[in-house]
């Protein structure tokens, strides 16, 4: 048998800051993946003789070329301001991803010589070909606030639009919050010198799933059917029909996160641990 598999790939990404004042900044960035690749196979005729245990008079042949691309587009709002004591962290982005591929595969078999590895002129001929599209959107929000470094606040919010759903189950909602206290910045553990830092922290969120594949929620055909209409005529007749029933009842999985952690260094950090809870 022989496989060859010839193809290429490329990742390139791309941005643009610009600093609107000087505690609000702006970044568009772009970026993409494509790829192309080449699968010839070819398994030739063979004959194991009187004694083998198997043979084939034909050669199998087969080519499939693939194609891709993923392309992004993300702009993203900064903002970093101070007031006093008081430090303030937002960002806004707005993202958009999308997926596109392609495949065709062609298939046949030569009887006559083994010298032929590509599906030209092949005997029984069979072709088959695929296109999938899918687009996810999305709008995050993120606040950070810590007051001289003690008392430590975030929040945020992201709303994800995905084509992999039906109307009306395509968009989903999945908040978050954290809370810390470095204990070891009060003035109560200053005398403490074999304590170097000392944190309580806690977060609680939710985060999303849409991996279930394109088009689950559609009833997609397949035309890998044939009828007899006249019966006994032997004649058939290629025709399709529904390969998978439509759900259209899929939404997120939405996957709830708790954590509780307490970090802790000594010795001026020579030692340090945490202590982590997960649910």
């Amino acid at each position: 048998n022989e496989n060859y598999v010839n193809g290429n790939s490329t990742l390139a990404t791309g941005y643009l800051d610009i600093k609107i004042t000087d505690w609000l900044s702006y970044r568009f960035q772009a970026g993409a993946n494509i790829f192309s690749t080449i699968n010839n196979n070819f398994s030739p005729s063979f004959d194991s003789g009187p004694n083998g245990y198997a043979s084939r008079s034909f050669a199998n042949i087969s080519e499939t070329r693939a194609t891709g691309i993923s392309p992004i587009l993300t702009n993203q709002l900064t903002a970093i301001k101070s007031f006093g004591n008081h430090n303030f962290n937002l960002v806004l982005v707005g993202e958009k991803q999308s997926d596109n591929f392609s495949f065709i595969t062609a298939t046949g078999t030569n009887s006559v010589t083994d010298q032929i590895n590509v599906p030209r002129g092949v005997e029984a001929p069979q072709n088959n070909a695929e296109t999938q599209e899918s687009v996810i959107i999305s709008f995050v929000g993120r606040l950070n606030y810590d007051y001289k470094g003690k008392y430590l606040l975030g929040a945020s919010f992201r709303r994800d639009g995905s084509s992999r759903f039906a109307p009306g189950n395509k968009w989903g909602n999945f908040p978050s919050v954290s809370a810390g206290w470095r204990i070891s910045e009060e003035s109560f553990m200053q005398n403490i010198s074999a304590i170097s830092d000392l944190k309580i922290r806690g977060s609680y969120g939710l985060v999303g799933n849409n991996n279930i594949g394109n088009y689950a929620y559609q009833a997609t055909l397949s035309n890998n059917n044939y009828y007899e209409f006249n019966l006994g005529s032997g004649t058939q007749t290629q025709g399709y029909t529904i390969n998978t029933m439509a759900n259209q009842s899929l939404q997120w999985e939405t996957v709830k996160m708790l954590n509780i952690g307490l970090d802790a260094g000594l010795l001026n950090n020579k030692v340090n641990f945490s202590i982590e809870y997960f649910n």
